[in-house]
């Protein structure tokens, strides 16, 4: 384990600062519709402009039978409306990246939000998100909250070391 930490952190620090600007912030909270409650996802909900694509990292929430896991995931799934405040995810991304991670069970999930990851102390990049020390960057989607299928499921939702970069 403690070697691929260490390629991890060697990675992490070729990597650092490779990483392109983004043109949508990552530090604006948006409200997040599905791909699929859209007639036509390629447009703008609110406003009719045309949506653009921009690979984020998002916070996944996983429900399987054995309990709600949690994945830090990077998805190309995400179109922003440079107009308004609104995301269009396209769960099939989403729904592709977990069912590798869950090949042999069934699964629902939850985009909770995605990663201010600029945001991160840079003494802190290479230690583990989620931690005391190190909480997740989490600029949760303005319209996010777990269902109550998934409060009344039995298991215990996550208790995430989260510091929200935006308050709402």
């Amino acid at each position: 384990m403690a070697g691929l930490f260490r390629i991890f952190s060697e990675m992490s620090k070729k990597c650092r600062g490779m990483e392109p600007a983004k043109k949508f912030s990552t530090a604006i909270p948006r409200y997040m519709y599905r791909s699929t409650q859209l007639t036509n996802s390629e447009v703008c909900p609110c406003c009719g402009k045309k949506l653009e694509n921009e690979v984020y990292t998002y916070l996944v929430f996983i429900k399987t039978k054995f309990g709600i896991e949690q994945q830090i995931m990077g998805v190309d799934g995400g179109y922003f409306c440079s107009n308004c405040p609104i995301i269009v995810l396209d769960m099939e991304k989403f729904k592709t990246i977990v069912r590798t991670n869950y090949p042999d069970t069934s699964f629902e999930f939850l985009v909770a939000g995605y990663l201010d990851l600029s945001a991160i102390d840079k003494e802190k990049m290479e230690q583990g998100l989620g931690t005391e020390d190190n909480s997740i960057p989490l600029v949760p989607f303005k319209n996010f909250k777990f269902p109550k299928s998934w409060r009344r499921s039995g298991f215990i939702l996550p208790k995430v070391q989260c510091k929200f970069i935006k308050e709402f």
